[in-house]
Protein backbone atom coordinates (compact mmCIF):
# COMPACT_ATOMS: atom_id res chain seq x y z
CA UNK A 1 0.00 0.00 0.00
CA UNK A 2 2.59 2.37 0.74
CA UNK A 3 3.98 1.94 -2.64
CA UNK A 4 0.82 2.55 -4.52
CA UNK A 5 0.50 5.62 -2.08
CA UNK A 6 4.24 7.15 -3.27
CA UNK A 7 3.54 6.23 -7.18
CA UNK A 8 -0.04 7.41 -6.62
CA UNK A 9 1.14 10.70 -5.98
CA UNK A 10 3.09 10.65 -9.64
CA UNK A 11 0.58 8.72 -11.54
CA UNK A 12 -2.83 9.72 -10.39
CA UNK A 13 -4.32 6.36 -11.53
CA UNK A 14 -2.40 4.30 -9.15
CA UNK A 15 -3.97 5.78 -6.46
CA UNK A 16 -6.85 4.18 -7.30
CA UNK A 17 -4.91 0.68 -6.04
CA UNK A 18 -3.72 2.37 -2.70
CA UNK A 19 -8.00 3.40 -2.35
CA UNK A 20 -8.25 -0.34 -2.85
CA UNK A 21 -5.74 -0.95 -0.30
CA UNK A 22 -7.75 0.98 2.30
CA UNK A 23 -10.45 -1.18 2.04
CA UNK A 24 -9.18 -4.50 1.09
CA UNK A 25 -6.29 -4.81 3.54
CA UNK A 26 -8.88 -4.31 6.75
CA UNK A 27 -11.19 -7.00 5.29
CA UNK A 28 -8.24 -9.47 5.00
CA UNK A 29 -7.49 -8.66 8.60
CA UNK A 30 -10.78 -9.23 9.68
CA UNK A 31 -11.47 -12.71 7.80
CA UNK A 32 -8.10 -13.86 9.43
CA UNK A 33 -9.34 -12.57 12.28
CA UNK A 34 -12.84 -14.92 12.19
CA UNK A 35 -11.47 -17.78 10.47
CA UNK A 36 -7.94 -18.76 12.62
CA UNK A 37 -8.41 -16.10 15.51
CA UNK A 38 -9.67 -18.80 18.05
CA UNK A 39 -6.86 -21.43 17.34
CA UNK A 40 -5.49 -22.98 20.06
CA UNK A 41 -2.15 -24.12 18.65
CA UNK A 42 1.81 -24.17 20.17
CA UNK A 43 2.75 -23.80 16.29
CA UNK A 44 5.46 -21.16 16.24
CA UNK A 45 4.12 -20.14 12.65
CA UNK A 46 0.83 -19.37 14.10
CA UNK A 47 2.28 -17.23 16.75
CA UNK A 48 4.09 -15.06 13.95
CA UNK A 49 1.21 -15.27 11.71
CA UNK A 50 -0.61 -13.35 14.38
CA UNK A 51 2.32 -11.11 14.73
CA UNK A 52 2.13 -9.95 11.66
CA UNK A 53 -1.25 -9.45 11.35
CA UNK A 54 -0.75 -7.10 13.98
CA UNK A 55 2.14 -5.76 12.15
CA UNK A 56 0.08 -5.51 8.71
CA UNK A 57 -2.67 -3.17 10.51
CA UNK A 58 0.18 -0.82 11.99
CA UNK A 59 1.32 -0.08 8.84
CA UNK A 60 -2.39 0.29 6.82
CA UNK A 61 -3.25 2.52 9.71
CA UNK A 62 -0.76 5.88 9.01
CA UNK A 63 -1.06 4.51 4.90
CA UNK A 64 -4.55 5.01 4.95
CA UNK A 65 -4.96 8.29 6.81
CA UNK A 66 -1.57 9.69 4.27
CA UNK A 67 -4.14 8.45 0.68
CA UNK A 68 -7.27 10.00 2.39
CA UNK A 69 -5.16 13.43 3.10
CA UNK A 70 -3.98 13.71 -0.31
CA UNK A 71 -7.17 12.93 -2.12
CA UNK A 72 -9.30 15.21 0.13
CA UNK A 73 -6.17 18.01 -0.93
CA UNK A 74 -6.13 17.24 -4.59
CA UNK A 75 -9.75 18.22 -4.95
Amino acid sequence: MWGFVGLGMVFGLLSLAAIACIFLIPLSLIYWQITFGGLKTADADYAKTRRDRLIALLLWLPASFIEILILVTRR
